[in-house]
């Protein structure tokens, strides 16, 4: 995604199908709905596979492998819910749908990245679909508490990566530059806890900053 846009001078849109076709229809939001409330039982992560949303009263943020790729605001009404995407994350910069149109996306790219999801929440179980495609997120409110406390309490030196694939970050955010790339079950020595749930580690030839919640404890 590095290479879509450029920070300061944004004439064309180049290769960004080919940026939805790594991520999926999985970038898009729902549409607004005239009415609906928040539920804030929904708060926490959802997970399906290495896809999370995040909701926190009214919003939510959506991520795939560790990475933001959406934020927006959401309703529900009884079981059913709706999510607005306001902003897409490109090149470590959030734009609108007006922004990346004006900068040369195309409709087909924009309703992809904007478009319609749908869902029903059932207890533990959240259903979203769009365009055909249906996906199921589990409630992983109290593994993402674990995940939360064991950033400040968990005192092993060495962690496992718990995800396909990790990014290591430059500084302790989403915001901050890639300097590697991890793969599931790499042995990585943790060396600060510091910065929340951001921990810096190192493996090999590769330090930086990781989401903690991404990582698991030895057995």
């Amino acid at each position: 995604m590095k290479n879509l846009i450029k920070r300061k001078s944004i004439q064309k849109i180049e290769g960004l199908i080919a940026l939805i076709a790594v991520i999926g229809f999985s970038m898009a939001g729902c549409a607004t709905t005239a009415s609906g409330d928040v539920d804030s039982s929904l708060n926490g992560t959802w997970v399906y596979g290495i896809e999370q949303h995040r909701f926190n009263n009214g919003t939510y943020i959506f991520s795939s492998g560790g990475e933001m790729l959406q934020r927006g605001t959401y309703k529900t009404s009884g079981s059913n819910i709706t999510l607005t995407a306001s902003q897409a994350l490109i090149n470590s910069t959030w734009y609108t749908r007006s922004e990346l149109a004006s900068a040369g996306a195309g409709a087909t790219e924009l309703d992809t990245l904007f478009g319609s999801w749908t869902g029903t929440v059932k207890g533990d179980t959240l259903t979203l679909k769009f365009a055909g495609i249906t996906e199921v997120f589990t409630n992983n409110n109290r593994t993402a508490s674990s995940a939360s406390q064991n950033s400040s309490q968990s005192k092993s030196r060495y962690m496992l990566v718990n995800t396909d694939t990790l990014n290591v970050r430059k500084g302790p955010s989403a915001d901050n530059a890639i300097v590697g790339t991890l793969a599931r079950n790499t042995r990585v020595e943790v060396t600060d806890r510091s910065a929340g749930t951001w921990w810096k580690i190192k493996s090999g030839k590769i330090e930086g900053y990781v989401n903690s919640t991404l990582l698991r404890e030895e057995k």
